[in-house]
């Protein structure tokens, strides 16, 4: 999974993460997919953990955090983007 994030990062500029509880994503996927709680924690334990996603993101975004800091990190999410399509893009 690493050098597919690495591939996303050099050809996508902007990567936000959003970070989910374990036990919200295991809720989630058991809804959606209409499947037990040992299936879905199967499937969500193939996956990379939100740990070892972040090194890839430029923007990490929690429902969970408090309202003004999920809304700075939109702010600052939105300030890339525009960044991006004015061609102003940072090297790093």
């Amino acid at each position: 999974m690493d050098c597919i994030y690495s591939s996303k990062r050099s050809i996508f500029y902007l990567i936000c993460q959003l970070i989910c509880f374990f036990s919200q994503a295991i809720r989630r996927v058991v809804e959606r997919d209409h499947i037990s709680q040992d299936e879905a924690k199967r499937r969500l334990n193939t996956q990379m953990s939100n740990q070892e996603r972040f090194p890839y993101a430029n923007v990490l975004l929690c429902t969970y955090w408090a309202e003004s800091v999920t809304q700075k990190q939109v702010e600052h999410a939105w300030q890339l983007l525009l960044q991006r399509i004015n061609g102003n893009v940072p090297t790093s």
